[in-house]
């Protein structure tokens, strides 16, 4: 069984809805014309929006009757006091009855139709970690340190981290951020305290997110390659898939001993000192290709220094950064996995 934060669902209209009236305010109707190339005629299709606008955790809810569809975009926060508690199969339930409460009159959904003829557009999986400050910034440090090539790490402060496939499209990334800040901070603090309660639920938690914006994405990460076509929302949510840790292990494997560009080797090679070598090399990378071997570091050292008492402070130098360099990577290290088990519990 997974979490959701957010999720996007298409389903048959009849299958999931109870009762409807587009005459309320809150539905607009529109309707889209094209021009048909064979005979040039014009094909009209008519499409209903309800705003919900004011009601927290409805994105957007779409109908379309030409193909007896219904779109419904929502978040846990729906759920509003229960938000800690993520969209699952033992709240999805109550998230039906809210929006039904919020948009009485205009339409009732079922929540055994919606878990069970209902598909998936978009999930974001999501679990929530305890986690001190410091901690989180040492998981950071630790991912940042040496990420697997092809993808990208984007820090935002010392609160949020961005982990995306190097890619032109956004559809599969991950967050990780500290969730208490982020309600209790912007122009949304007062609302998010009142409805969401993180003073009681979310001091010292970590959120994970994974975002899966493409069917081809769900199915890998959620093991449901079984769906070649549409994903059913009851396959997702019983997912007994890992996918969290799943991504994490994918960027957080760094590059064992990661070959030098050629470009990068002429550049190194035009140094005229070791200080500009450092610079342009980069002292984790070169403790890391180096594998800690102070052996290895003076021979590249020695070609820059013409005196020996100059190449032997060097060395010392480069002996006490290894000696904290080692006992802060195995901190993270320590937390990095601590994390991932945290992640394979959820």
């Amino acid at each position: 069984m997974i979490d959701v934060d957010t999720m996007k669902v298409y389903a048959p209209f009849e299958a999931i809805v109870k009762d409807w009236n587009p005459s309320k305010g809150r539905v607009k109707t529109t309707l889209n014309v094209t021009q048909n190339e064979m005979d040039h005629s014009e094909d009209i299709e008519t499409s209903y929006q309800i705003n919900c606008s004011g009601i927290e955790g409805i994105t957007r809810i779409e109908y379309k009757p030409d193909r007896d569809k219904i779109t419904i975009e929502m978040s846990s926060k729906i759920l509003k006091g229960d938000y800690y508690k993520h969209i699952n199969v033992n709240t999805i339930g109550q998230v039906v009855e809210t929006i039904n409460d919020e948009l009485k009159g205009v339409i009732t959904l079922d929540s055994l139709g919606l878990m069970e003829s209902s598909y998936i557009a978009r999930l974001d999986v999501c679990t929530d970690v305890r986690m001190k400050d410091t901690e989180r910034k040492a998981l950071f440090h630790g991912f940042l340190r040496n990420p697997r090539e092809g993808f990208v790490l984007q820090p935002e402060g010392n609160n949020s981290l961005i982990i995306n496939k190097k890619a032109k499209t956004n559809n599969c990334r991950m967050t990780i951020y500290n969730k208490f800040e982020e309600l209790i901070k912007g122009p949304k603090k007062t609302l998010n305290i009142q409805l969401y309660k993180p003073y009681d639920h979310f001091r010292d938690v970590t959120r994970t997110e994974l975002i899966l914006r493409r069917r081809a994405y769900v199915r890998k990460y959620l093991k449901l390659e079984g769906y070649t076509r549409d994903i059913p929302l009851q396959a997702g949510l019983l997912s007994e898939a890992k996918p969290l840790p799943r991504y994490v292990r994918e960027f957080a494997e760094a590059n064992q001993n990661p070959p030098l560009f050629e470009t990068q080797q002429e550049r190194l090679s035009k140094c005229k000192s070791w200080e500009e070598y450092e610079k342009q090399y980069g002292i984790i990378s070169l403790l890391e290709d180096t594998q800690y071997n102070i052996g290895v570091i003076r021979n590249l050292m020695r070609p820059y220094f013409k005196e020996k008492s100059n190449l032997y402070r060097a060395t010392r130098k480069y002996k006490e950064i290894i000696r904290i360099e080692r006992r802060t990577s195995k901190k993270e290290q320590t937390i990095i996995d601590r994390y991932l088990s945290q992640l394979e519990e959820t």
